[in-house]
């Protein structure tokens, strides 16, 4: 369970009006749906909104992209890209470089100055935070193929300028 002593919740509840809270809380229920309608299956246009190393639950290193989509049906519904790095069972297959080099052909696909390459993951977190500020500074919007049960679920179809 969850330290709670550690916050001194009086400062918060002394700052609203419990009564029209409630009334706002009533109406936000009342206005709000169950869930985010799932983005199906589809092309899409996106900006990258997030791109980032974090860690997992676990604390190791994972590859993490939000992209909002731009335009169409599901306009401000966001699409992710995720990719555990590190701690990967190791198989012929599949291990800790692939991995890796899964995440360098799809940041490698954004044509960026800052070309995408692995030495260690402080140099690789540092990589793909230089490549999102060129993303973020050029505006790049993204043609993509979503699958959201795919291996890839963000394929990069084409790249350009906003």
């Amino acid at each position: 369970m969850a330290d709670n002593n550690k916050i001194d919740f009086s400062q918060f509840d002394a700052k609203i009006n419990a009564e029209q809270f409630q009334k706002d809380l009533e109406q936000a229920k009342a206005n709000s749906t169950d869930d985010y309608p799932e983005v199906p299956k589809g092309q899409y246009t996106v900006k990258i909104e997030r791109m980032e190393i974090r860690p997992t639950k676990n604390g190791e290193p994972m590859f993490s992209a939000m992209c909002r989509i731009i335009e169409g049906e599901h306009k401000k519904q966001c699409v992710f890209f995720n990719r555990k790095i590190y701690g990967n069972k190791e198989s012929d297959k599949w291990n800790d470089a692939k991995a890796v080099q899964t995440v360098i052909g799809w940041l490698d696909k954004l044509e960026t100055e800052t070309v995408p390459e692995f030495i260690n993951y402080s140099q690789f977190n540092e990589c793909v935070l230089d490549i999102f500020d060129e993303c973020e500074e050029y505006k790049l919007e993204l043609k993509i193929d979503y699958d959201p049960d795919g291996f890839n679920p963000i394929k990069i179809l084409e790249v350009y300028e906003g």
